[in-house]
């Protein structure tokens, strides 16, 4: 292992970013910032996700969480799994945007973040005391991704018992705002075409429903019981 480390150091400091991100993760404080700013600099995604390990732990360089995002961001729309499940980390619990990235990274097999809390999501929901926007992001992440026949939601098997009712619920109350989306958007063209409502016009309003969809604002959509 020593032997391999030595070569990975050496194309590292030849400018090799896939070694400079490898020896990022494999080092400790001024080495491992060291690394991890070469390999980002160069676009590597591995390097920025170590950089942001860096500015969030203050290793090898001064703490800053806003550093921090801004590479995790960059490793993340660059695909990296574990940058998108730190990106929701360091999002409130009631921010949606958390349960998005944590969705985005559990379909891609970094599970444990979305699964570790989404039984308290729910529960706060159906009790009134929950986002209804969180409920739409988690039912977005996980719709499609439900196996039962394979006691799976996207390939994660375990507590299947205790995940697969209140992942039904969030996915159910997803699909629901969908379609009430959809109801109002044809409405509304219904109306715009009756009251003569030029067709821009009617674009612009549909297109702001829709956007509106995320905000889960339709009623009576309220405690969805799978059972």
């Amino acid at each position: 292992m020593h032997g391999d480390l030595t070569s990975l150091r050496r194309s590292a400091e030849l400018g090799f970013s896939c070694a400079q991100a490898w020896m990022a993760g494999q080092t400790r404080g001024e080495e491992k910032f060291k690394f991890s700013q070469m390999a980002a600099g160069q676009g590597e995604r591995d390097g920025s996700f170590w950089l942001g390990r860096c500015f969030r732990d203050g290793e090898g360089c001064q703490k800053g969480l806003n550093r921090a995002n801004d590479n995790f961001l960059r490793s993340s729309e660059q695909g990296n799994v574990w940058a998108m499940s730190n990106v929701g980390a360091l999002l409130d619990e009631f921010d949606p945007e958390r349960w998005r990235r944590w969705g985005l990274a559990a379909a891609r097999g970094n599970c444990w973040p979305v699964f570790r809390d989404v039984v308290e999501q729910v529960d706060l929901f159906n009790h009134g005391h929950g986002s209804a926007a969180v409920m739409f992001a988690i039912g977005q992440a996980l719709q499609g991704h439900m196996n039962e026949q394979a006691r799976r939601i996207c390939n994660w098997e375990y507590d299947f018992d205790s995940l697969v009712n209140p992942a039904k619920q969030a996915i159910a109350f997803y699909e629901a705002q969908i379609k009430a989306t959809k109801d109002a958007m044809r409405a509304w063209t219904l109306v715009g075409i009756k009251l003569k409502v030029v067709k821009d016009v009617r674009k612009l309003i549909a297109k702001l429903i829709c956007y509106l969809r995320e905000e889960a604002l339709y009623k009576g959509l309220g405690c969805l019981s799978c059972e």
